[in-house]
């Protein structure tokens, strides 16, 4: 897992006005043919399952302020953080309030464990 808080990214200001933030970068897997980006809402006392993912890493990037559960440790984001999960790392969204973020899966496969469904 890496977090990244909006208040920890660097700025790069462009002559022509622009600002571009840079959140995360590294190699992808040799595999790699795959990516899905999805624009995920969720009403706040939703409930969303304990997974992890036996290949596919995960970015959600925060439009509102959210919570997340990973490897059983509970995170509050700020809009415009971001955290990247790693495959087997077990993570939930938390719906304490209304929250909307980007995710982006890769890669887009049907790799998905269920961990802990909903008893309601």
């Amino acid at each position: 897992m890496k977090l990244l808080l909006s208040e920890n990214i660097k700025k790069d200001h462009r002559d022509d006005g622009r600002v571009i933030q840079k959140l995360f970068s590294g190699k992808l897997a040799e595999n790699f043919n795959s990516f899905a980006i999805y624009v995920v809402e969720i009403p706040a006392g939703t409930y969303v399952p304990i997974v992890y993912h036996t290949k596919s890493v995960k970015l959600y990037y925060f439009i509102t302020s959210g919570s997340v559960s990973i490897n059983g440790d509970n995170y509050k984001f700020s809009p415009e953080d971001a955290v990247l999960i790693e495959p087997g790392e077990p993570h939930a969204i938390l719906t304490e309030s209304d929250t909307k973020l980007f995710e982006v899966k890769i890669p887009d496969e049907s790799d998905k464990i269920v961990l802990q469904e909903d008893d309601g």
